[in-house]
């Protein structure tokens, strides 16, 4: 409980003058990916960006989501559409 508490008056603590929402961050997100994959600052760039996703669990799973996918693609490991079926329809096997 009392780190639940401390938390939250942490993210008081943080709150900035200008901040985006859920929906401004969603529309942000990918461009905020594609920054900090080619090097780019993306926090210096798109500090709201970096600020909600700090703030925001439901944003910040998104953000790693994409990020993850992204990074996959760049790697040239993207699986298939195929590939991700099967793996959905076999929710309990371990992936390689």
């Amino acid at each position: 409980m009392k780190k639940t508490y401390l938390r939250w008056i942490k993210r008081l603590q943080d709150t900035q003058e200008h901040e985006i929402d859920c929906s401004e961050c969603q529309d942000r997100i990918s461009r905020y990916v594609d920054l900090e994959l080619t090097a780019d600052s993306a926090e210096r760039q798109m500090p709201e960006v970096s600020h909600h996703l700090a703030q925001c669990g439901v944003c910040r799973e998104e953000y790693l989501v994409l990020h993850d996918l992204a990074r996959l693609e760049i790697d040239g490991r993207l699986p298939s559409a195929g590939e991700l079926r099967a793996r959905l329809a076999r929710p309990d096997e371990p992936e390689e």
